[in-house]
């Protein structure tokens, strides 16, 4: 029993309602005695149980128990007698009708100087208190989503985490929020509640702080409730708040709800509020997509203006085709080609090319054309096409384009029909310059036939001093005609079909025995393999051969060896003077009384014919060395 409590007591007296009070409340609610009897019960206790006043006022509260709940009714009750009130006892009641109902049980004694009279009790029914916070929870969520859509709509970050921290405000009832970003290495604030003092939040913290929860948070990706900071580690702001509840945004920062009350936060806020900051999450990461479309879509449209500008600017006609069937469809065609075949871009989008500019007897050569085209990297080919001239003929290099679904290329035309009239004039021209080379040989060579008779016949009837500088004179003229004659013949391209592959080694000592000079070496190095004219490739041998000889001596070695790309030919002589050098493969250069000055000339038409290049460089020895690139 309680004593010298007559103040206190009076004190409880005044809180509790009077019988003709307990209408008025709208929970069920009951006076008990002090042994548990019922004295006095409220209208919503009778509707909620289902029974008449008169069945209930004297009865022991336990018989509307179920046995379940007796035992715990009765050790509750008997605490009164040591304090003023017992609260969140859970109770099973027992319907008039049998069925029982879950209620959290509340009771406050009264005491009349320090007697223990009676007891007030209310009752709040577990079930349907449940439902109503399910529904307030389900109505949040409802609400969140519809934030949701409207933070989608949010042309900045600034916006979202403004609406973040009025969702807090508004919905989950968060007395404090705020939403921090993460820039540079820190958590720099970007939304607050209105209640928050300047002075009360770090808005520049260390992103490597480890004194912050929100710093904790972000680094760690969790969720982080603190019911008492007095009783954390984390130093937020210095006695000023007491609950913590922080969520990460990602990677985007971090939201964080504070109460200066100690336990204001629990699990279901948190679910709530990482709902809330998952809606937030997706729509930032929206604004970033949008922003990385923006510029991307920027820089494509930079791109395509800069190739549509180039693609304008090539000087020949070109024409960017679809292969949706066999035969190439126009996308588009520069001025070039306009120009060059009479049809507008806009006018012939769609339309085949084949039908608007390959001649009906080259479609069939056309047809084989795309089917490569359409799937090898790049085809080169010398085609004919109509033009508004009249037919020309082009090389026609088509390039396939990684254009995705549909098989696209870029056909560029270059026009050769000049190109190829000016190789069938000079074919003529050589051919008629070859020919007349012949007749003035043939007709230079009878009269030397005569000449070199009668200076035989000369010399069985007499002596003379002057008919050995006859007999030079006309063996002299007589080479210089071979040498006319190899000019105007070893100059010719050597095409393809005139080539064939040798063994320099194999060819190199062929040559050699036409040189004139016992005491010569030859050292063979070579290994190459060539694919040349035989009888061109011989006569620029024996050519270099008789060069060795006749600038460095009878008894010169000549070596002939491999570069990286071709061969080399070399003697051991003085070499060629540095001034002499640029002049060498002139026509009528020689250092030698005898020579015509056509050697290395002929040499030099014969390396070009073959499509390679000839090079005078000095030997290690010092003698000159005449290295041949045939890119092989």
């Amino acid at each position: 029993m309680r004593d010298n409590c007559g103040e206190e007591g009076d004190r409880a007296t005044n809180r509790k309602p009077s019988g003709s009070d307990l209408a008025s409340i709208p929970l069920p609610y009951q006076i008990l005695s002090k042994t548990g009897t019922i004295q006095q019960v409220n209208r919503a206790w009778l509707d909620r149980l289902g029974y008449e006043r008169e069945a209930v006022i004297g009865r022991p509260f336990v018989e509307f128990l179920m046995p379940d709940s007796v035992e715990t009714f009765r050790d509750a009750f008997s605490t009164l007698a040591d304090r003023d009130q017992v609260a969140d006892v859970e109770l099973t009641l027992r319907h008039a009708g049998g069925k029982g109902f879950t209620v959290r049980f509340e009771g406050r004694a009264k005491y009349v100087n320090g007697e223990h009279t009676d007891t007030h009790c209310q009752f709040h029914e577990i079930q349907a208190e449940r439902d109503r916070r399910l529904q307030n929870h389900q109505s949040k969520i409802e609400v969140l989503h519809e934030v949701a859509m409207d933070m989608q709509a949010a042309a900045s970050e600034a916006e979202v985490f403004r609406a973040l921290v009025e969702a807090a405000e508004d919905i989950l009832q968060f007395d404090i929020a705020i939403a921090d970003v993460a820039e540079d290495g820190y958590l720099l604030t970007q939304a607050v509640s209105s209640d928050v003092p300047v002075d009360a939040y770090f808005d520049r913290v260390p992103i490597d702080d480890e004194s912050k929860l929100g710093t904790r948070t972000y680094r760690s990706g969790e969720s982080s409730l603190v019911r008492d900071l007095d009783q954390s580690d984390a130093t937020e702001v210095e006695n000023e708040f007491r609950s913590a509840l922080t969520v990460p945004i990602g990677e985007y920062g971090v939201f964080q709800a504070v109460d200066r009350e100690p336990g204001a936060f629990d699990e279901t806020d948190l679910d709530l509020a990482e709902l809330l900051v998952s809606h937030v999450r997706n729509a930032l990461a929206r604004l970033e997509h949008v922003e990385t479309l923006r510029h991307r879509t920027a820089s494509l449209s930079r791109e395509r203006n800069r190739l549509a500008a180039v693609f304008e600017a090539i000087p020949e006609p070109v024409a960017h085709v679809e292969y949706e069937t066999e035969s190439p469809t126009v996308v588009a065609v520069n001025s070039a080609f306009e120009r060059t075949f009479g049809y507008e871009s806009a006018g012939i989008e769609g339309r085949s090319l084949n039908e608007l500019i390959v001649p009906p007897d080259h479609r069939e050569s056309a047809r084989k054309i795309d089917g490569t085209a359409a799937t090898e990297r790049t085809v080169e080919r010398e085609v004919v096409r109509r033009t508004t001239e009249g037919d020309r003929t082009f090389r026609l290099r088509s390039s396939l384009l990684d254009a995705g679904v549909n098989t696209e290329a870029l056909a560029i035309y270059v026009d050769l029909t000049e190109q190829k009239e000016r190789e069938q004039k000079l074919k003529r021209e050589n051919e008629r310059l070859e020919r007349f080379a012949s007749i003035v040989a043939h007709d230079l060579r009878s009269p030397l036939t005569v000449a070199s008779g009668r200076l035989d016949l000369a010399a069985e009837t007499c002596e003379s001093e002057h008919l050995g500088a006859v007999e030079e004179a006309i063996e002299r003229t007589d080479a210089i005609i071979d040498d006319v004659l190899t000019l105007t013949r070893e100059g010719r391209t050597v095409e393809p079909e005139e080539r064939e592959p040798i063994e320099l080694a194999d060819l190199v000592p062929i040559c050699w025995e036409t040189v004139d000079a016992p005491a010569a070496t030859l050292d063979v190095k070579t290994t190459a393999t060539l694919a040349a004219d035989r009888g061109r490739l011989r006569r620029a041998l024996e050519n270099l051969f008789w060069n060795a000889v006749e600038h460095a001596g009878s008894e010169v070695t000549v070596t002939v060896g491999d570069l990286d790309d071709g061969f080399y030919v070399e003697d051991d002589g003085p070499g060629i003077p540095a001034e002499d050098r640029e002049t060498v493969f002139e026509s009528g250069y020689t250092t030698s009384r005898d020579g015509t000055g056509l050697g290395l000339d002929i040499v030099a038409d014969i390396v070009e014919a073959h499509g390679w290049t000839v090079e005078l460089e000095t030997a290690t020895n010092g003698g000159a060395r005449f290295e041949i690139r045939t890119g092989d």
